[in-house]
């Protein structure tokens, strides 16, 4: 929590963009708790949309995870 709202994970989600188009990448996916709001904003912010679900991917406690990507 000591770590949150201080723009690390838009300043790393930033680099990664970068790195893709370096490499010429179509897109990027990710998985996320569906329970997971704030990361869902996040990446929604950043144009990630959910295009699928993984049930039961996540254990402790047993969730779904939301696939989320982002096309180039």
């Amino acid at each position: 929590k000591d770590f949150r709202e201080k723009g690390t994970a838009s300043k790393l989600i930033d680099r990664l963009f970068s790195l893709a188009r370096e490499k010429g990448l179509a897109f990027i996916s990710l998985e996320v708790r569906e329970s997971n709001k704030n990361a869902i904003s996040l990446y929604e912010k950043f144009g990630f949309k959910t295009e699928g679900k993984r049930k039961k991917f996540y254990v402790d406690p047993l969730e779904d995870a939301l696939i989320m990507t982002r096309r180039f």
